[in-house]
C-alpha cells in the first residue's frame, strides 16, 4: 500500500451498503479467527465489491465457495496471506475483473426471480380484490 489508498472502517450495519458499493474489495471481518462471524458474501458481491475473507465463513460456506469458484472471492489462511492478496489486488484491472464476477454470480437468475415476485404481487391483488 502507498499514500494512494484508502482503508475505511465501518462500525455499523447501517453503513455497510454504502462500504459496499465504493469498496472495490472487501474483507470480511472475523473470518481469520476461530469463532468469528461471517456475513453473507453475496452483500458486497452484489454491490460490485470483489469478496476476501479467512477460513471462518460458516454459515455461509457454500455461498463463498461459489463466489470463489467464479472468481469474485478468495479465501485465505492468513493475515499475511490478506495482506499479500490486497498488494496484488490494488490494480485497479484485476480487483474489476473480481468484482464483475462476484456481481455476475449474485444477479444470475435475478430476472426470473422478478417474474415470480410480479406473478405472486399479482395473485395477491387479484385476492385482494375478490
Amino acid at each position: 500500500m502507498d499514500e494512494t489508498s484508502s482503508v475505511l472502517l465501518a462500525d455499523s450495519a447501517i453503513e455497510l451498503g454504502l462500504w459496499y458499493r465504493l469498496a472495490s474489495m472487501t474483507f470480511m471481518g472475523g473470518t481469520l479467527r476461530p469463532g468469528g462471524q461471517s456475513r453473507h458474501p453475496f452483500e458486497p458481491a452484489a454491490l460490485g465489491s470483489a469478496v476476501l475473507a479467512g477460513p471462518n465463513v460458516q454459515p455461509f460456506g457454500a455461498a463463498y465457495l461459489r463466489l470463489e469458484r467464479a472468481g469474485g472471492a478468495r479465501l485465505l489462511r492468513s493475515g499475511e496471506e490478506l495482506a499479500a492478496t490486497i498488494d496484488q489486488l490494488l490494480a485497479p484491472d484485476k480487483t474489476a475483473k473480481m468484482a464483475l464476477a462476484a456481481w455476475q454470480i449474485t444477479t444470475t437468475g435475478a430476472e426470473g426471480t422478478n417474474r415470480i415476485v410480479d406473478l405472486v404481487k399479482l395473485y395477491l391483488e387479484r385476492q385482494g380484490a375478490a
